[in-house]
């Protein structure tokens, strides 16, 4: 979509009720539409519809315990508002604090209509305009706009996948989905098992761990793990002798050039990439800890994507024996936890399903 001062709507060319914009979702992809609408087209005149009561999108949506980004916060943040904060993997609160205050600092804000459920958007061809239907504060209503801009995600609010385990309804205990982590929930001192090892898992283990008498995270097989330090020490210096512009600019670009630079030697050397990632997470992990059996993936690094782990923290908790990972298949629940395929009972007060 390009919208044009020459294009934006005026006066003399439509009735007053139609917008130039609808963007949906107050994620990190809708408050950048918004932004650059603004930017590129001043005075257009446009909504953001936002079914949820806060900013944040994936960033409000997930509170479970751990919740981070998997990425760099400097390659998942704008280019055109720097990320103040020093740590290269962020929180997910401390995400969703710096969307808000990005909105409020450009404007944006007072265009999000809160509490508001989009149903369909169709075009008519007649009038070259989108009618948005929408329930908006517990009422039906229409937006009319010569664009609509999605940016919803690609999440289920309402029905996130979860496989059907055997005899989950016989257990006695409580069964969490990440999406749906509750407010109240009590897990000091508790046995839990997270199933799955993927980028949810990996973030929320090693929190669990902190208060939970013992966590175990079930896999089926093995991902690759890669450590990296929460605080860049090369990108917090730099922070500390240029402008913030500037020093987030160069911090923004070389991590994009890591990444991307990670990527091609991964699937370019393979078997060096594999080597090299094994070789750290042994001297992350307990002298003679079995490695090859729960984290040594059958696939080459890259075929799927590597789970970046902050400090450590998921073989500190290993080695403080706080985390134990097993490599099993799950045979069936019952009232006291999981029974896997090779007969191994796991204990559990509660169950997270992160798969």
């Amino acid at each position: 979509m390009t919208l044009t001062p020459e294009t934006a709507t005026t006066p003399a060319e439509s009735r007053a009720d139609v917008l130039d914009l609808v963007v949906i979702g107050a994620g990190i992809s809708g408050i950048g539409a918004a932004y650059h609408l603004g930017q590129h087209t001043p005075g257009a005149r446009y909504v953001v519809l936002e079914r949820r009561a806060r900013i944040g999108g994936t960033w409000d949506l997930f509170r479970y315990p751990g919740v981070r980004s998997d990425s760099s916060i400097f390659t998942l943040s704008w280019p055109w508002e720097p990320w103040r904060g020093k740590e290269y993997v962020a929180d997910g609160d401390q995400i969703r604090d710096y969307m808000e205050d990005t909105a409020r600092k450009h404007g944006i804000y007072p265009h999000i209509h809160f509490g508001t459920e989009v149903h369909s958007a169709d075009w008519d061809s007649a009038t070259d305009t989108w009618t948005t239907h929408v329930t908006e504060d517990g009422r039906p209503k229409t937006y009319r706009s010569r664009f609509v801009f999605f940016g919803s995600g690609y999440y289920n609010y309402d029905k996130p996948y979860s496989p059907d385990f055997p005899g989950s309804a016989d257990f006695a205990g409580t069964l969490v989905h990440p999406q749906f982590w509750p407010d109240d929930l009590d897990y000091a001192g508790k046995k839990i098992v997270v199933i799955g090892s993927g980028a949810t898992a990996v973030s929320m283990v090693p929190a669990l761990a902190r208060k939970a008498a013992k966590v175990t995270m079930l896999q089926r097989s093995p991902g690759y793990l890669f450590s990296m330090p929460r605080v860049n020490p090369i990108y917090a210096a730099l922070r500390t002798v240029l402008p913030k512009q500037a020093s987030y600019t160069i911090i923004r670009s070389a991590a994009l050039v890591f990444e991307k630079v990670l990527w091609v030697i991964a699937r370019r050397f393979p078997n060096a990439v594999r080597a090299f990632v094994r070789r750290q997470n042994v001297s992350l992990l307990p002298q003679g800890y079995p490695v090859d059996v729960d984290f040594r993936p059958n696939y080459n690094p890259w075929d799927e994507r590597m789970c970046l782990v902050a400090d450590g923290d998921v073989f500190e908790e290993i080695s403080k024996g706080r985390l134990e990972v097993i490599t099993d298949h799950i045979d069936h629940f019952d009232a006291d936890g999981i029974l896997c395929t090779s007969g191994k009972h796991l204990d559990a007060d509660i169950i997270v399903t992160a798969t």
